[in-house]
């Protein structure tokens, strides 16, 4: 990073460390706090007593320096917890004014940058974790992932954005970091080059991103930065935090207006700028290569020098180098894992790379919480291996990487107490406990998910990895994975339960990427009964999840339908619902459309709101259950009379000339406590006739 940018940057922690001393002294009110610290990339955790830091990790990538100044720090500052995030950073909790201050001053001088970790700002710039040593990438994306972070932080003093900009890479069609559905994302191709996408991004109003450009060289990534951050500052909300994504440019300009709108920035960036954005990269990745071939074996290099290596850079950094035979000098034989995770299970930790001779090591914390004295044990061991680092990845997997046979052992034995099955390999965001915005304790869930289904002893794969966020923001990835949650409430007894929105058949694999579907809420306390239940069912069929779940969809919603209840809003196009918890389907505004889109979709068991007596009568021809919104069942020994109710008194109507109706009364609170209570009994009623696998709202 450019120095001159790291002197300002140091000159404004004398400002946050007087903030911060006023905030702890009662004298700023969290939400002023809240605004000016997120910017340096702290806040104040729930209940104001304390910070958290997030100490960026541009790539996901941690370095010997870095990772020694992560275990100094927590020595330092007793540390007690530590979080690694999916945007491939690293989270210090529980910390006092003047240790969040401390730290993030001393944080620079180890090349770490806390600024715009939170805030309306550019985001850590997200990486493939293994980017230049997997087996199978297209190339490796992490130098030009660098410069485009370095380029985005440069605007920090100088752009003022509507909301947060995230930036991923992707090196293979895996697409872990998402790119295929980020703010901008980078994808790299086969052939060298990448597939740009925009406009995406997971929590609310989610969306997949808009291809803008094809085949774009990895050296003109800044262009296509710039050109983003452009369209965002033009055409970005700034009335409306609540839409100042980059995500709602898709529904204010339209796919191909934004794409258009995109395009023209691009082309009066390359305007502009001429050949001035474009990255040289040539000595950094010859300077690589030529470690990571020196690791390996002298002979290697042998007679060979940094320019020849520069002419042939993108055959270097592409050819995949080793072979399924497992070779190493010192005769260690390992069994290693094809990839981590692995598609139906996660038990093998050990990766050969491309470089042959070297491996990697996959170390999940459970939950992503990284025992602090973990960082120390993992740095202790590769302080004096040449290229070895540590790489974030976006699932909360730690990889340690450039390692040979002995060595890539040795880390693997100090890391017993991460995941060992691919169920354990769980994602959570850091949950209610500690975020001042989290409405559920995220990580307490998937803990007691975990302690719960321990003593059946599933086989690696019987049950997935799962995503879990405290709240609909999505830090958890919950969209996109095979089952996904995301806190939310139940009324139970008329009172407010903690719960969860249940999310089903997400995947983030690039060309059949989809975000998961919404199947209702399950109460929190149920949820671990629910994997255990899941985990014997397939056990007895001896299948994976992934398997079992290809073959047999419906099972899993009949397993489901047990500890949740789906709702299903309609509504029509002049008057659009949105909800967090429930399926909206918005039909065209003709006359009655919504009662006949009811009608068409209601089966059997069902339970259906509306006030029209017409449709409650459709709705109980077809054996469902029907409410009106003043608490009143119908039923079929009512409905009659309630139909001729209506049939007169709009005869009376009509007869007295008065064809206007004065509308409803305005709800009041005991209005929706008594629907509230009602419409419990009803459920647990048409639960208890039609059994407990049935019924839809």
């Amino acid at each position: 990073m450019n120095q001159e940018l790291m002197k300002e940057f140091k000159a404004d922690l004398k400002e946050f460390r007087e903030m911060t001393e006023k905030f702890y002294a009662k004298e700023v009110s969290v939400k002023d706090y809240k605004g000016f610290s997120g910017g340096f990339g702290s806040y104040a955790q729930k209940g104001g007593e304390a910070s958290m830091l997030r100490l960026r990790m541009p790539g996901g990538r941690v370095t010997k320096e870095k990772l020694k100044f992560l275990v100094d720090s927590i020595e330092r500052y007793d540390v007690k917890r530590a979080h690694i995030t999916t945007c491939q950073t690293v989270q210090f909790h529980d910390l006092d004014a003047k240790a969040v201050c401390d730290i993030m001053e001393q944080a620079m001088d180890a090349g770490i940058v806390t600024r715009g970790g939170g805030g309306d700002f550019p985001r850590n710039t997200m990486v493939s974790p293994l980017s230049g040593v997997e087996q199978g990438e297209y190339f490796d994306v992490l130098p030009y992932a660098e410069e485009a972070g370095d380029y985005l932080m440069g605007i920090i003093k100088t752009v003022k954005l509507p909301r947060k900009l995230k930036v991923g890479f992707s090196n293979s069609p895996a697409n872990v970091t998402h790119a295929t559905f980020r703010d901008l994302g980078f994808v790299a191709k086969e052939e060298g080059t990448f597939d740009v996408y925009s406009a995406g991004g997971l929590g609310n109003n989610y969306r997949m991103g808009v291809k803008v450009a094809e085949n774009v060289k990895p050296e003109e990534v800044l262009y296509y930065v710039e050109a983003m951050v452009r369209t965002f500052t033009t055409y970005g909300n700034y009335e409306s935090r609540a839409k100042s994504r980059t995500r709602y440019m898709q529904e204010t300009l339209g796919v191909d207006g934004y794409r258009k709108a995109y395009q023209e920035k691009l082309a009066e960036v390359k305007a502009e700028y001429k050949d001035s954005l474009l990255i040289k990269l040539e000595g950094k990745v010859a300077e690589n290569a030529i470690n990571n071939m020196e690791n390996n074996s002298a002979d290697d290099v042998e007679g060979k020098n940094t320019a020849d290596m520069s002419e042939n850079i993108t055959e270097s950094i592409t050819k995949n180098v080793a072979d399924n035979i497992v070779k190493t000098d010192e005769n260690v034989v390992l069994e290693t894992a094809e990839s981590y995770p692995q598609k139906e299970a996660a038990s093998e930790r050990i990766l050969p790379q491309k470089q042959q001779g070297l491996y990697a090591v996959a170390y999940h914390p459970i939950g992503g919480i990284v025992p602090v004295k973990k960082f120390g044990e993992i740095y202790n061991i590769i302080k004096d291996i040449g290229d070895a680092e540590v790489r974030i990845a976006p699932d909360e997997t730690l990889y340690i990487i450039n390692l040979n046979a002995s060595q890539a052992k040795e880390i693997a034995a100090i890391t017993e107490d991460g995941a060992k099955n691919l169920f354990e390999t769980s994602v959570s965001c850091i949950g209610s406990t500690v975020c001042q915005i989290g409405l559920r304790d995220s990580q307490g869930l998937l803990a007691s998910i975990v302690e719960t289904v321990e003593p059946y002893h599933f086989a690696d794969g019987v049950l997935p990895r799962i995503h879990i966020s405290g709240c609909t923001s999505s830090c958890g990835t919950h969209q996109i994975g095979k089952l996904g949650f995301h806190g939310a409430s139940k009324r139970v007894d008329g009172k407010m339960q903690p719960a969860f929105a249940f999310h089903v058949n997400g995947t983030d694999a690039q060309g059949a990427e989809h975000f998961g579907e919404e199947w209702g809420t399950m109460l929190a306390e149920e949820i671990p009964d629910f994997f255990v239940e899941l985990g014997q069912m397939i056990s007895a069929e001896h299948l994976t999840y992934e398997s079992w779940y290809n073959q047999n969809p419906e099972k899993l919603k009949k397993i489901a339908e047990k500890y949740n209840i789906k709702t299903t809003l309609l509504c029509d196009t002049n008057h659009v619902l949105y909800s967090d918890y429930s399926e909206v389907i918005v039909v065209g505004a003709g006359a009655d459309a919504v009662d006949y889109k009811l009608i068409s979709i209601c089966h059997k068991g069902d339970v259906v709101v509306s006030q029209d007596y017409g449709v409650a009568a459709m709705a109980l021809g077809k054996g469902a259950y029907a409410i009106h919104l003043s608490s009143k069942w119908y039923t079929n020994e009512n409905i009659g009379q309630m139909l001729m109710e209506r049939h007169l008194n709009k005869k009376a109507r009509r007869s007295s000339h008065k064809n206007h109706m004065k509308g409803p009364r305005k709800r009041t609170e005991d209005d929706d406590v008594r629907f509230a209570q009602s419409f419990e009994k009803l459920i647990l009623m048409a639960k208890s006739k039609e059994g407990a696998q049935s019924g839809t709202i």
